[in-house]
């Protein structure tokens, strides 16, 4: 192992982990998310939470994979 190798797993990792923090944070829904004042406004809010939640998690899942292969290869 080099010293290359071991700060380029470092740094995988340290991404890694933010990213999948970034996506715990944005699971539970904020308090504000209620207070929309018609259905329409609630619906396109869910809508759009939860296609940032997906995109949040297909970026989580793709790190992680890379940190494996990068760790098994």
């Amino acid at each position: 192992m080099s010293t290359e190798w071991m700060l380029r797993a470092i740094g995988l990792f340290a991404t890694s982990a933010g990213a999948l923090l970034v996506l715990l944070y944005l699971i539970p829904p904020p308090a504000y998310a209620k207070e929309f004042r018609t259905p329409e406004a609630r619906r396109a809010y869910d809508v759009h939470r939860r296609r940032v939640i997906l995109v949040v998690a297909l970026i989580c899942l793709w790190f992680v994979i890379q940190d494996i292969a990068f760790l098994v290869l």
